[in-house]
């Protein structure tokens, strides 16, 4: 197979024509032919590899044929197609040109050339030469395709135009590049190429205003460098030319427009109140413009605007049916929107641009009030929103009985409002009935306020004692008069206040139900009972925190909950009840609840399933079972039994003690026998198992028994007697190819012993191969004997005798074989081959009709039984640039014939031809043999060349263009160029020519050649119009000539030649002195005779250094400085439009007065008294407050004042508002004086409407401006605040002999109330009373609370036990039900000598609550316990005269009632360790006190001690016997007077068992001993007893009232002695306190203690 051969298979050839047939010249070229005369002569002049260039000149010789051999007289001839082009020299063979080459039109020429020798014989040799190129023709632009409509960004079109530009030179020769010259708004999509896009420049956005026409030229230059010339480059331009049409892309603008409208609030309905006037900035365009008001729920109802922007009333106004704010305006916006046209050529950017574009004006409407709505009671929903309301004259609410003076009564939300304004709006409220509890707060209403009812007299607030309602009537009377407006009635009823918990009768109960009682089963009932009244004496029950299993219904009801009760988890349950009254009061209860026991728990099997193995015929392999029951007896005794299924009779089952049993096969298990699919190689039998109990009812458990049986490999594969002996096969079947299906089975049950594979023995299996295609298991094993030798030839061998073996995969394996004879078939296997003379290029002219014969293709087959047929099954096209183009596929088609007994291709033409659409069409053919052999398909297929002719069919077809434009008055003025295209051939067909109709070549005059056309005279605008449409016509050179037709709208530009013309300007307008900045005046009007830009006006001021301004594009004149009457009353304006025409601008003036009115200019102020001002006002919710800002000064005259005040500072400006015009005070956020009692607010006077302010100024910013007020608000106080205690939980202690006394507290709480005055005040309640000892139980009326101080008493007989507390809830109001607080006051039982006294250096007075606190908190962390401070007394000591009180104090066991003893207190406060000594530093302690408990008198040893001396001492006995009588007389007179004031002391301090100094919250610990003494009045100066009575040598040292020192001291005159006893103690147990008491007073009698005498006590 050669080259050729190669290209022509499949589809290759199509993409390497060109490339082909270059390779055919050569290959042709090597396969020499020979010119051969008698003598075999060769020729050596081969013609076949010769290239020549198409720029040869005519005349040249070209080239030199030669021939060799024979006479060597030769004749040389040239024909076909170079003989167009050469002439050949028969003698010598030399070739001369004798017309030019011109490879645009034939790139290869075929030639046949022809040598003749002298004797006559004749070679030849046909083949073809190529043309080379060289650069001769210039790039052509065909005519410019511009968009449709090229509008102005961003509606400007992505493509601007297309490009199409061809050079029919090859390779860089025939490229192209493009370039865009005279401008930087275009530029080309793609430099290069033959189409392209013209795209405007992405950074410069064309604008209609900036460029309305685009003017450019187009430049296409080829590439150069053909290998003919490669120096030439080629050139050639093209004009652009387009406009730009403007777009959509301005808003409209107002010209006229209003400011303030002052209307009555009865303004009949259709009065105009004002104009306003817009147009669209979108000159090109100038769409119509119409009005609306933009919607804000209020306007569009009570206002509309017409067409023309006119503004009207629609209905009658009521000002207080509005959304207005209470100075009467409203303002709303006048929307002026551009119409968009029903064709809407902009409408795909409309999303983007946002058109159609609006503008606004605002217009504000000032209505007039009018006095005609009177006061409006209402009833507010929500009290913080004034909105939600609701009209009514009846109010009713609930007040809790004693709620105290100066409360708010809540629930009433009173609410009066007078819609009116102003003046209008203010009445006065008052209450009509005398002598209520009740009073108004705000009695001066200005617009609407909230009023608020406040308690007078809670005295009166008794729900025990009529009324118990109070109704009253609140009528509003007009300001300054006794005309009544309108009236409400109130309705207040008293609430009743719970104060008693429920009470159960039992403080345990016990309950018993069986463990399987269904839910729902009653168990027991619960019973309280409830002191209190009504609602709060009705009683509901709960489980406390809730329970799982059981529930009591709300009249005590206890039943089952839950099905899970269950004896053996849990026997007893301890479960906490809870009985709560109407009031939410709470009183808990235990209950036990016993379970009865049931049979109800199944025997439990201990696995969940039972697994064993056994082996094919097994019979002895056992499965131990066990159960458990926690059932008792019978109930628990487990027997074993099989449930029948399909493998119960091949196991038995021996139930044995214990709850066991043993279950094992019946007989010989066959696995082959026993039904059931294999799992790998087991059988998996499943026995079901119940255990059952011997209870009633009984109860069962259920277990499976997973048996797995093995398999044993016993029987080999066999052959199925129905497989075949002998099969056959095609010869060179492919590999896979099945031949037969065989099967064999196994008899063993389970895989892998009854798995088989299959394998094939002997040199065979290199051909052949057997697939298992299907596994069955037992019922058999299928496999698929296939081809594997593909190569497999019947002429080499025709039978083929296989072995097959089969095998199983057990353990040992077992095998079978099989024999099978497989005999070849015979195949076609031949492929037809195209004849290649068939193939040769095809030429047709495009005109050739239907069913033309156009080429019969011819091929050979070599199989005798071939069926052969043609198809066409490619087709490609081709334009004449050799472009690869569509629209040719069904030209032509192909049909299959026989001929001469053979069969061939005969291809027709199908459908009409059309050179100017494919100049060559390439047909891929095929012939198939469609009998080959399945799946051997045997096709053959080779390309076939049509080339077309051109016929002049084609007329020219012009451009489409957009309107030209050229000014008036212009000749020989260019104005752009048409162009048109001819689809014929290039030649003569295709060259146009161009000329204009008749009737206009008197103006426009055009090249013949480029189209381009120009003015041929002066045109006239106001003569010819703006518009002439101009017939132009393009006729081509063809035979005969065809021609078209275009007409052009050409746009005559205007040139500025008219005047502009003011039309509307006054000659006075009138302007107030206190306008607006920038405010409009007056909007002039002009026009312009001109169109376009020469018609654009533009407005100006002549004058300078006025207080006016104009808009230049509207005309609109504008105040843009203060006017002052007082310094220029007129102004003389002149006013000049001047239009923006080329090349000069003409201009009109004309001259305005402006007459400046007197206005309101002096702006108010505060005097130097209003400057600062004061105001209380009540703490509570938003609304008015009747309390006004006072009113600021204005230099103005009356008529002229309209002041506004306003909230422009202060740390109150988010809290209050300011009505501006009737300056009332209002609240805006809820005040609460306990965070803020004083609010600094800074208020600005104005008589600008709605100014404009900041809001962050200060009193000290504004000081010197007197526009400003700094204004102080006073909060006052309401009572809103609940009391709080000081602590959750109080603890005291009481002396055990503490006897009831309803005038001596024995304890006291505190709280705190955040209020302050009345509101301040506190009433203190005990809720209950229990007494623990331990168990805690209530009493009643043990001790009362002191409603004003918290003061507790204790006013009923009780035993005091040492190891006994109560539980006191207290409870401290403010007087009213909702203001309260809760707290636990635990008071113990101790004893004096349970105390601790320490002497410390800081006064009582400077004890303070906290300071006692912290001293509790510091000491009970040194003594990990709970520090109680019974009391701080005074004291004071000669010896330290820093000591001031003495502080007593007791401990306890933290979270217990169990004291610490004194000892171990001692022993820590002894230890010396640093805390210990920082703590006693910081409280001043110096010592402590020691409580005497049995003191021992010395009298008697000091007297026979001095006897014994006097006796010793003859010569003074006398002098010592008088001394010491003498001091005996003197010590039992001051004993006579210490027992006459321990007497009264004792009466004092014992009276009901507490001091009578006690102080708020001092526990009363005393210094009592255990046994009172019993004072003998008759034997005062007894002091020898055993015991002493604590009372003759203790008054003097009186620890518990210090104050007697002074009394004795003053008694006994001036005794100066001091005593230093050295006393040594017998005993560790003496107290050496003690002899210091008996010493001091019985000898030394002037000191008040000597216990600091003793250097060992420990201080």
């Amino acid at each position: 197979m050669g080259i050729y051969d190669v290209l022509m298979k499949g589809e290759m050839w199509k993409n390497c024509l060109p490339f082909y047939l270059f390779l055919l010249s050569i290959t042709q070229a090597h396969a020499f032919v020979n010119f051969e005369p008698h003598d075999q002569a060769t020729a050596t002049g081969d013609l076949r590899i010769a290239k020549f260039c198409e720029n040869l000149k005519v005349g040249d010789e070209i080239y030199q044929l030669t021939a060799t051999g024979g006479s060597g007289v030769y004749t040389f001839l040239i024909s076909l197609q170079l003989a167009d082009y050469v002439s050949v020299n028969e003698k010598n063979g030399s070739l001369t040109l004798i017309k030019p080459f011109d490879r645009e039109t034939r790139e290869l020429l075929r030639y046949n050339a022809e040598v003749i020798d002298a004797d006559g014989t004749t070679d030849s040799v046909e083949s073809s030469v190529v043309v080379l190129d060289a650069n001769d023709n210039a790039p052509v632009i065909k005519p410019i395709e511009y968009a449709a409509d090229i509008y102005e960004y961003p509606w400007t079109p992505t493509t601007l135009a297309n490009i199409s530009v061809v050079d029919a030179d090859s390779g860089t020769a025939g490229g192209v590049q493009l370039s865009i010259e005279g401008t930087d708004l275009l530029y080309v999509e793609s430099s290069f190429g033959a189409t392209t896009r013209l795209l405007c420049n992405t950074s410069m956005e064309l604008d209609y205003d900036r460029n309305p026409v685009v003017i450019a030229t187009l430049k296409a230059t080829d590439g150069g460098q053909a290998s003919c010339n490669p120096d030439v480059v080629l050139s050639s331009n093209q004009s652009l030319f387009f406009q730009v049409k403007d777009g959509p892309d301005q808003p409209p603008i107002f010209t006229t427009t209003v400011n303030n409208i002052r209307i009555n609030e009865s303004q009949t309905a259709g009065t105009e109140i004002g104009e306003v006037f817009a147009r669209d900035q979108d000159y090109g365009l100038d769409w119509d413009v119409v009005y609306d008001i933009v919607a804000d729920g209020i306007s569009e109802e009570f206002f509309q605007v017409s067409a023309d922007g006119k503004i009207s009333v629609i209905k009658e106004i009521d000002r207080e049916s509005l959304s207005t704010d209470n100075s009467g305006i409203y303002r709303f916006d006048i929307r002026a929107t551009e119409q968009v046209p029903s064709v809407d050529p902009f409408a795909w950017k409309q999303a983007e641009v946002g058109y159609p574009f609006s503008t606004t004006t605002s217009v504000t409407v000032i209505i007039l009030d009018q006095d005609d709505n009177i006061p409006v009671f209402y009833k507010l929903n929500d009290p913080t929103n004034l909105n939600d309301k609701i009209a009514t004259d009846v109010f009713t609410t609930k007040l809790s009985e004693g709620t105290s003076t100066g409360s708010v009564v809540q629930g009433l939300n009173i609410f009066v409002e007078d819609l009116d304004q102003d003046i209008n709006a203010e009445f006065e409220v008052e209450l009509v009935e005398a002598d209520l509890p009740f009073e108004i707060s705000n009695s001066h209403i200005a617009g609407a306020a909230v009023l608020t009812i406040v308690v007078k007299d809670s005295q009166k607030l008794d729900y025990e004692r009529e009324p118990r309602s109070f109704t009253f009537t609140i009528v509003t009377t007009k300001r300054n008069s006794s005309l009544e407006l309108s009236r409400a009635t109130v309705s207040i009823d008293l609430v009743d206040v719970n104060d008693n918990s429920p009470v159960f009768n039992q403080t345990l109960l016990t309950f018993s139900v069986p463990e399987n009682a269904p839910v729902g089963t009653w168990i027991g009932q619960l019973q309280a009972s409830d002191m209190d009244s009504g609602i709060y004496g009705e009683i509901t029950y709960d489980i406390l925190l809730g329970h799982d299993l059981f529930q009591v219904s709300s009249d005590g009801n206890i039943t089952v909950k839950s099905p899970s009760l269950d004896r053996e988890i849990l026997p007893t349950y301890y479960v906490t009840f809870t009985a709560t009254d109407g009031g939410n009061r709470t009183t808990i209860v235990p209950v036990e609840i016993n379970l009865l026991d049931e049979n109800d728990h199944p025997p439990e099997i201990l696995r969940e399933v039972y697994y064993s193995t056994m082996m094919d015929e097994d019979i002895s392999t056992e499965v131990i079972l066990q159960a458990t029951d926690i059932d008792e007896g019978e109930n628990g005794k487990v027997t074993f039994k099989i449930i029948p299924n399909e493998f119960s009779d091949y196991f038995e089952i021996n139930n044995t003690d214990n709850n066991m049993a043993i279950l094992k096969p019946s007989k010989p298990l066959n696995i082959e026998l026993i039904d059931g699919d294999c799992e790998v190689s087991d059988k998996h039998i499943t026995l079901k198992v119940v255990a059952e109990d011997n209870g009633t009812p009984k109860l069962n458990s259920t277990v499976a028994v997973e048996i797995t049986l093995q398999d044993i490999n016993e029987y080999a594969p066999v052959f199925s007697v129905t497989n075949p002996t002998a099969v056959s096969v095609a010869e060179k079947s492919k590999l896979g190819t099945e031949i037969v299906e065989l099967r064999a089975v196994d008899g063993d049950a389970c895989s892998p012993n009854n798995q088989i594979d299959f394998e094939i023995s002997g040199e065979n299996s290199l051909n052949f191969i057997i697939v298992k295609s299907a596994d069955n298991g037992i019922n058999g094993t299928y496999g698929s004997l296939q081809v594997r030798n593909a190569a497999l030839d019947r002429d080499e061998k025709s039978v083929y005798n296989v072995t097959i073996i089969a095998i199983d995969l057990g353990n040992p394996r077992l095998s079978s074989t099989y024999n099978i004879s497989v005999t070849l078939l015979d195949i076609n296997d031949k492929s037809p081959e195209f004849n290649e003379t068939s193939l040769e290029k095809v030429l047709i002219k495009e005109d050739s009709p239907l069913n033309y014969l156009v080429r019969e293709v011819t091929s050979m087959d070599a199989d005798e039984t071939s069926n052969l047929i043609y198809n066409i099954t490619g087709v490609e096209c081709f334009d004449s640039r050799g472009v690869n183009v569509f629209g040719c596929e069904d030209w032509f088609n192909i049909s299959t014939n026989s001929k001469d007994g053979t069969q061939v291709g005969q291809i027709n033409v199908a459908h009409e031809l059309d050179r100017e659409e494919s100049q060559q069409i390439i047909l891929t053919i095929t012939v198939e043999d469609i009998n080959a052999t399945s799946g051997m398909r045997q096709i053959d297929a080779a390309p076939l060349v049509i080339t077309l002719e051109d016929v002049n069919d084609q007329t020219p077809q012009f451009e489409i263009y957009d309107t030209y434009e050229v000014n008036e008055e212009t000749n020989n003025t260019r104005i752009g160029q048409i162009r048109a295209t001819d689809a014929d051939a290039d030649g003569s067909n295709s060259e146009i020519i161009y000329s204009v109709a008749e009737e206009f070549q008197k103006y426009i005059q055009i090249d013949r050649n480029t189209g381009e056309f120009s003015t041929n005279d002066e045109l006239d605008r106001e003569e010819m119009g703006s518009y002439l449409n101009v017939t132009f016509i393009a006729t081509d050179k063809g035979s005969p000539p065809l021609s078209s037709n275009e007409t052009i709208q050409i746009k005559i530009r205007d040139t500025n030649d008219q005047n502009p013309e003011i039309l509307n300007l006054p000659s006075t307008v009138t302007v107030s002195e206190d306008i607006e900045l920038n405010t409009e005046i007056f909007t002039v009007e002009a026009t312009d005779g001109d169109e376009g830009r020469n018609a654009e006006l533009t407005f100006s001021l002549d004058e300078t250094n006025l207080p006016f301004d104009i808009g230049r594009d509207t005309g609109v004149v504008q105040v843009v400085s203060r006017l002052d009457y007082e310094r220029t009353s007129s102004y003389k304006i002149t006013v000049r439009v001047t239009d923006n025409g080329l090349p000069t601008r003409l201009f009109a003036t004309k001259v305005l007065t402006a007459m400046v009115n007197d206005t309101n200019d002096n702006p108010p102020r505060f005097t130097e008294v209003t400057q600062s001002q004061e105001f209380t006002i009540p703490e509570g919710l938003p609304g008015t407050t009747g309390i006004f800002i006072r009113e600021a000064f204005d230099e103005d005259s009356p008529k002229l004042q309209t002041n506004y005040y306003y909230i422009v500072g202060g740390d109150g400006i988010n809290k209050f508002q300011v009505d501006p015009l009737s300056r009332e005070i209002e609240i805006t956020d809820e005040i609460d004086r306990e965070s803020n009692e004083l609010f600094e607010l800074v208020v600005q006077v104005s008589d600008v409407v709605n100014l404009t302010r900041t809001s962050d100024l200060t009193c000290d910013d504004v000081r010197r401006n007197e526009t400003f007020a700094c204004v102080w608000i006073n909060v006052g106080d309401v009572n809103d605040e609940s009391p709080i205690f000081s602590k959750d939980e109080f603890i005291s202690d009481i002396a055990a002999e503490t006897q009831p006394d309803s005038e001596v507290p024995i304890a006291q709480v505190y709280a705190t109330d955040l209020d302050i005055g009345e509101n301040a005040k506190m009433f203190y309640s005990i809720t209950n009373q229990q007494r623990c000892c331990p168990h805690c139980k209530n009493q009643d009326n043990i001790f009362i609370a002191e409603e004003t101080t918290g003061d507790i008493y204790l006013v009923q007989a009780v035993t005091l036990e040492n190891d006994c507390y109560f539980n006191i809830d207290v409870r401290v109001t403010d007087g009213t039900s909702e203001h309260f607080d809760d707290a636990i006051l635990k008071i113990g039982v101790i004893k004096d000598d349970q105390t601790v006294k320490l002497l410390s250096t800081i006064s009582p007075s400077e004890w303070t609550t906290d300071k006692r606190s912290d001293f509790e908190d510091e000491l009970g962390v040194l003594l990990g316990s709970t520090v109680i401070v019974d009391k701080v007394l005074p004291y004071k000591s000669e010896l330290n005269p820093a000591i001031q009180s003495q502080v007593t104090f007791h401990a306890k066991v933290t979270g217990t009632n169990d004291l610490v003893e004194t000892s171990t207190i001692d022993k820590i406060l002894d230890s010396g360790e640093p805390e210990v000594d920082v703590f006693l530093a910081k409280y001043g302690i110096k010592g402590r006190t020691i409580t005497v408990t049995d003191p021992v008198d010395q009298t008697t040893q000091i007297i026979f001690m001095s006897t014994s001396a006097v006796l010793l001492l003859l010569c003074v006995v006398l002098a010592i016997s008088v001394v010491c009588m003498k001091q005996r007389i003197n010590r039992n007179k001051r004993v006579e007077r210490a027992m006459e004031i321990t007497f009264q002391d004792l009466e004092r301090t014992t009276k009901s068992g507490a001091p009578n100094n006690y102080k708020t919250n001092d526990n009363p610990l005393y210094d009592i001993s255990d046994d009172q003494p019993t004072l003998d009045i008759e034997n005062p100066y007894d002091s020898t007893d055993d015991i002493d009575d604590g009372i003759d040598d203790n008054a003097i040292d009186n620890n518990d009232s210090a104050i007697i020192n002074d009394e004795v001291m003053s008694s006994c005159g001036s005794v100066t002695d001091e005593f230093q006893i050295d006393f040594s103690s017998p005993t560790p147990e003496v107290d050496k306190s003690n002899l210091a008491a008996a010493l001091n007073s019985a000898v030394a009698g002037d000191k008040s203690n000597i216990n600091y005498a003793f250097q060992d006590t420990g201080f």
